[in-house]
């Protein structure tokens, strides 16, 4: 029984322990919320956006706080538009 622990091992290539894969579980996480924290902000500028072009309607004037809400409403688009883009690059460089 000794003698069975004490052989050398059987002859052929060494071979080199392989790397586990890399966990990108965090990161794919990360891209799915910011994605839809994305969208719901768009659907929130949206609604700005047509809060503002019903008073520009409802008044016929720009000057009556509608100009600003509209305003906001292009800059909330613009950010979650920003807000998809990012994860879009994550999985693509991948």
């Amino acid at each position: 029984m000794a003698a069975a622990l004490s052989l050398p091992p059987a002859p052929g290539p060494a071979h080199s322990p392989t790397p586990p894969p890399k966990d990108n579980s965090i990161g794919i996480a990360a891209a799915v919320v910011m994605a839809t924290l994305g969208v719901l902000v768009l659907a929130v500028g949206v609604g700005i956006l047509m809060c503002g072009g019903l008073g520009w309607v409802m008044t016929g004037a720009m000057d009556t706080g509608a100009g600003a809400m509209m305003l906001a409403g292009i800059l909330v688009i613009v950010v979650s538009v920003v807000m998809l883009a990012v994860p879009l690059f994550v999985w693509r460089n991948r």
